[in-house]
């Protein structure tokens, strides 16, 4: 009777054809006769099914993004490092941060008013998610898609300020 290790036994749940047949057609007979072999396979399938769920709960795309209460009401000044009047306004008006701690997801919204519209910076852990992100904007049936960089505009004469986001990673 060959001697059948645990990596053999992980081959023939996951892709029996990767077994040299010998040891296929081993496993295959002890199947039968011995419960022990029975309770590994079966432990080790119960080890995968449960890992497979646990990857889809964590390839999860969508979350829903919640306002970050600032202490201050006060919008926030965005200066560029190469402005060079000081009296010059700044293009982009800070107004509200969202996040989820579901996987580590930010959303900063700007408004830029001299063009009318608003500016949506996309942070997350994975920095190679943020290309193509959706970011949602439900009470207003608004969809848009970030650039390579992680942001996205939209010509709107006003948001307001107390919106959830949704945000959902491609």
């Amino acid at each position: 009777m060959k001697e059948i290790n645990e990596i053999e036994l992980h081959l023939y749940i996951k892709n029996k054809a990767l077994l040299i047949p010998e040891i296929r057609e081993e496993i295959e007979k002890r199947i039968g006769t011995e419960s022990k072999m029975n309770e590994e396979l079966e432990e080790i399938k119960e080890f995968y099914n449960n890992y497979e769920s646990l990857e889809k709960d964590n390839c999860q795309k969508t979350y829903l993004l919640t306002p970050l209460k600032l202490k201050t009401n006060k919008p926030e000044q965005i200066s560029l490092a190469a402005q060079q009047f000081i009296d010059a306004k700044p293009k982009l008006t800070f107004v509200r941060t969202f996040i989820s701690a579901e996987k580590y997801s930010m959303v900063r919204m700007f408004h830029n008013l001299q063009q009318k519209e608003y500016e949506f910076y996309v942070i997350c852990e994975d920095n190679k998610k943020i290309k193509n992100a959706i970011i949602k904007i439900q009470s207003m049936d608004i969809e848009i898609r970030t650039d390579e960089n992680g942001w996205a505009k939209i010509s709107v004469e006003y948001i307001p300020d107390d919106i959830e986001l949704t945000l959902i990673f491609q």
